[in-house]
């Protein structure tokens, strides 16, 4: 009898499965996760609606006064002095010098949601005029006690900065150019500069003007003098806080005016870019693979020699060599700063860096065995990488998918942070002079509520960005299965299963985006709840640290500590994230749960531990290759495009003339991490498929290209029956 859909041969002792399971044969993975994650959502999306009910959103929109009342919102009125605010939407500071001295702890700490500014609501931002000092009224005064002045000269000009009247830190620089020989006396017609004599300028200098031509002049110098206008009586952190919503406003505005231009250059190019190099790995692949392993054993190499170099073992064939160069053709600043780099460092120093060259060292040896004994690994490896190419070339869609959830977690996050800023206006009630003299008690007891709101929702954001990360993992695995076993254009004919031709789709990623969903929604919540609680630890952890560096005394117990935790946390961190995408790989390809896939992939580890570290180690070269090459490629062409080719390329210049680059290569940037991380995951992914159908099904899918690499000589030729009946 011949197997059916879905079933497995026989021999006399030994089932032999002809292929993986049926798509529609498949149950539900680790339900009662998904349950859990369902009501943790609901309970988030309730203190959501908490949060916005009990709190004010036109607090963090418009501000608020000195009076308790919210700018631009007519039914604020707490201090009872009648002041119609309803067209004053903005709001500003004008005694930020006072609100400083007058809360030295808050401004200490760094809590912006504990710092309090006299503010008062006005229509628009005031500007300043050394002609005629603009004066902003007062409201409250003469109806509230709290008010400070009937009136509030501008003596700055300010930015709107979401709503707020920032002031506006102004720096001008002028350069005069000035001829100190012959001097003014010795020039007919010649004034002498005021600045003759003093500041450094020698006696006698004259300006060069139209009358007075830089010919008649034998020594030319450039006088430059600045001035800045700032904040008076501030501190180093609001100055930081006002800087930073300065920069903040000037990118959005940069930004919003150029979208177009980014969006090209910084995702399509990227994605174009990123294609290209896909198809370099699959042309090339043995170059690619073989120079990835050699920069690795350079890179170890090069470390162990600085090292040594640095602690001093290396110094006397250091100088030797500098004492040659010196002699040579070499530029001396060269020679002199190769001097400085390599010279040793300190005595209490020496031994840590002996100790990272002892490392480096070691690293190197473990290389080189790996790259001598793993040879059959490394032929795998470049097969893998060509293949794993060939998949994701076919499967355009995955490109375009982590774009469209790296936008739905930016939406998370920007959900959760929002709500995290309404979350303090929850008890921000009364006056500022109520607020300044609140009881301790009591707003010890308003934190601690406030912080559990906080901390549950910092919990939810990280839990469902991890969701989607996992999401977007388990469709990569889902496609590559897919491309290797499914698929009747991509898998050999003599393997292609008949019971796979109603799962044939010109749309893979949502097809298998479906599949995951429906069967295992549960597995990807459980193991991005693992992964979250790593990441809320962690983040706890350096929290605390952050909170015991600045309120104790220098300790440098404390920093090591600090240190080694934080590390071990990072280790760890990085492990489970190892550890999950191959058991999201292996739920999906043997329809297991998130337990049982870590299980298998700690399997997988044990038995082929050369061939994963060599897969590891090239992914993460070739990875860098692209997140190095396409963003400084987008951003040099978004520089010549802003500074050269654009109608305005004139304004792009001063300070702000790389700011739309670097928007592009940081967008790029971000393409390239998730581009980097799907291909990383389709190679994971095919190593999984490829083993299974070794071990499982005696490399019936495998491709012409894969049969050299992964034979399977241990393994006994396993017959299915002949069934003559």
């Amino acid at each position: 009898m011949p197997p059916t859909r879905g079933s497995q041969g026989t021999t006399e002792n030994t089932p032999l499965v002809e292929g993986p399971k049926d798509l529609e044969g498949r149950q539900c993975t680790d339900v009662a996760c998904f349950g859990i994650f369902v009501i943790f959502w609901i309970v988030l999306a309730t203190l959501f609606a908490v949060v916005f009910t009990t709190g004010d959103v036109h607090k963090i929109i418009h501000g608020v006064d000195y009076e308790g009342n919210v700018c631009g919102y007519a039914g604020s009125n707490v201090s009872g002095s009648g002041a119609n605010l309803n067209n004053k939407p903005k709001i500003w500071y004008p005694r930020i010098a006072a609100d400083v001295s007058e809360q030295p702890d808050a401004f200490a700490t760094g809590a912006w949601w504990n710092i309090d500014l006299y503010g008062v609501c006005v229509e628009r931002c005031p500007t300043f005029d050394i002609n005629t000092i603009e004066e902003v009224p007062d409201y409250g005064w003469g109806h509230f006690h709290g008010s400070k002045a009937p009136k509030w000269p501008v003596y700055m000009d300010t930015n709107d900065i979401v709503n707020r009247c920032i002031p506006r830190k102004e720096v001008s620089a002028t350069t005069v150019v000035l001829c100190t020989m012959p001097t003014c006396g010795d020039v007919p017609g010649a004034t002498c500069s005021p600045l003759s004599g003093t500041m450094g300028v020698p006696a006698g200098a004259w300006e060069m003007n139209d009358v007075h031509l830089a010919s008649t002049c034998g020594r030319q110098i450039d006088f430059t003098y600045a001035a800045t206008v700032e904040q008076p009586g501030s501190n180093d952190y609001i100055d930081w806080m006002f800087a930073s919503m300065t920069n903040v406003d000037h990118v959005l505005e940069g930004l919003a005016k150029n979208w177009a231009v980014l969006l090209v250059c910084g995702v399509v190019f990227a994605v174009l870019i990123n294609f290209a190099w896909l198809l370099v790995f699959y042309c090339f692949a043995k170059v690619a693979v073989w120079l990835a392993i050699w920069l690795i054993l350079l890179s170890f190499a090069l470390g162990a020699t600085f090292s040594f170099i640095k602690g001093g073992l290396g110094e006397a064939i250091a100088v030797a060599e500098l004492s040659n160069a010196t002699g040579s053709d070499f530029p001396p600043d060269l020679v002199q700063m190769g001097s400085a780099v390599l010279a040793p460092v300190d005595e209490e120093y020496k031994e840590h860096m002996i100790s990272a060259g002892v490392l480096f060292s070691i690293l190197f040896l473990i290389a080189a065995i790996l790259v001598c004994c793993g040879r059959q690994a490394i032929d795998r490896c470049v097969v893998l990488i060509e293949q794993a190419s060939l998949a994701l070339g076919s499967t355009p869609g995955l490109a375009i998918m982590p774009a469209i959830v790296s936008m739905l977690q930016l939406g998370v996050v920007l959900l959760c942070a929002f709500t995290l800023t309404v979350v303090p206006t929850m008890t921000m009630e009364g006056t500022l002079e109520g607020r300044l003299h609140e009881t301790t008690g009591d707003k010890a007891l308003e934190d601690w509520g406030l912080w559990s709101i906080a901390l549950y929702i910092g919990f939810g954001a990280i839990w469902t960005y991890c969701f989607l990360t996992a999401l977007t993992l388990m469709t990569v695995a889902a496609c590559v299965f897919y491309f290797y076993f499914v698929n009747k254009a991509t898998v050999p004919a003599k393997a292609y299963m008949a019971q796979y031709d109603d799962n044939q789709t010109s749309w893979p990623v949502l097809k298998h985006l479906k599949w995951v969903l429906r069967y295992h929604i549960g597995t990807i919540a459980f193991g991005s709840a693992v992964l979250a609680i790593v990441m809320f630890i962690q983040l706890l952890t350096k929290a605390l640290f952050a909170y015991l560096e600045k309120n104790l005394q220098a300790n440098s117990c404390l920093k090591v500590a600090s240190c080694c935790v934080l590390c071990c946390l990072q280790c760890f961190k990085k492990t489970i994230e190892f550890i999950n995408a191959y058991a999201y790989i292996y739920c999906f390809v043997e329809n297991v749960g998130f337990c049982q896939g870590c299980a298998s992939t700690f399997a997988l580890i044990l038995r082929y531990p050369t061939q994963i570290a060599i897969n590891t180690a090239v992914q993460r070269v070739l990875s860098a290759l692209l997140t190095l090459t396409t963003p400084l490629a987008c951003g040099t062409i978004a520089y010549a495009y802003f500074d050269f080719m654009a109608s305005d390329a004139d304004t792009h210049t001063g300070n702000g003339a790389l700011l739309l680059p670097f928007s592009v290569f940081v967008l790029a940037l971000l393409m390239t991490f998730a581009f980097a991380g799907v291909w990383e995951q389709v190679v994971n992914s095919l190593t999984v498929c490829v083993i299974h159908d070794v071990e499982s099904f005696d490399g019936k899918f495998l491709r012409e290209s894969m049969k050299t690499a992964f034979d399977n000589p241990k393994k006994p030729k396993a017959t299915v029956m002949d069934n003559k009946a």
